[in-house]
């Protein structure tokens, strides 16, 4: 097993040479190991499990590269039913859904909202965070038709891309962009997530950057500033 930080280093990291070594292949891989192991969490084991805190410290990664999320200290069982804010917000910031960051509304789609962000750092090896951060440069780059030039510019230059690989990472960072959406109805659930992920022709929506009142009256909020994260229980369990 490698070590608990090994995926938050290997993504962030300034170590080129040690970014690298995620090559797109296996980003890709890892975006869907992710991805598959939340939908597990969401109804796969029989429950409703919203793990609360999902960001890359806590996904360790075997010998295999596979992924494996971490840290159920603040999980908790939701109810189709439940309604009203959460009476223990743990948060952290820069991968913490708006609504629950400010209002404690938890529902499913903020562990998709943090999905969201894991996936947009992985691709461009940068951390949602400071004065501009990832998500608006992503947002921006969206409205300018330049999605491409979020990606690692560590990594093999697009000009030298296959055109079909360049499409799949285009396309991973549009759903990634679809689970970000500031209001939950807008985002999809986790099982269309890795559906959408395990193809590449199927239809996706164009992602909306934010209404200021929406289905659920959430306002627009700045989640990645201001917050403190509560000390966390460490437990891992193999979802992969």
């Amino acid at each position: 097993m490698v070590s608990k930080s090994a995926f938050r280093n290997r993504v962030q990291t300034c170590n080129v040479n040690l970014r690298a070594s995620l090559n797109w292949a296996r980003r890709l891989e890892l975006i869907r190991g992710i991805a598959h192991g939340i939908a597990y969490l969401h109804g796969g084991s029989g429950d409703n499990v919203i793990h609360r805190d999902l960001k890359p410290g806590n996904i360790l990664l075997d010998d295999e590269w596979k992924p494996k999320i971490a840290d159920f200290g603040t999980a908790k069982l939701f109810a189709v039913d439940q309604t009203g804010p959460d009476q223990t917000i743990v948060v952290s910031p820069g991968y913490a859904a708006p609504e629950y960051a400010r209002q404690g509304n938890m529902t499913l789609k903020c562990d998709v909202y943090s999905f969201g962000v894991i996936l947009l750092e992985t691709l461009s090896g940068r951390r949602n965070g400071g004065m501009q951060g990832l998500l608006s440069h992503a947002w921006g780059l969206l409205e300018t038709n330049m999605i491409a030039e979020l990606l690692d510019t560590t990594m093999v230059p697009l000009s030298e891309s296959e055109p079909e690989l360049l499409s799949e990472l285009t396309r991973c960072i549009q759903i990634g962009l679809l689970c970000v959406q500031e209001t939950p109805c807008d985002r999809p659930t986790i099982s269309i997530v890795v559906a959408m992920l395990m193809s590449t022709t199927s239809q996706i929506d164009r992602p909306r950057r934010m209404r200021p009142l929406d289905c659920e009256g959430f306002m627009p909020l700045d989640s990645s500033h201001g917050l403190e994260t509560e000390l966390l229980r460490s437990t891992t369990i193999d979802l992969t």
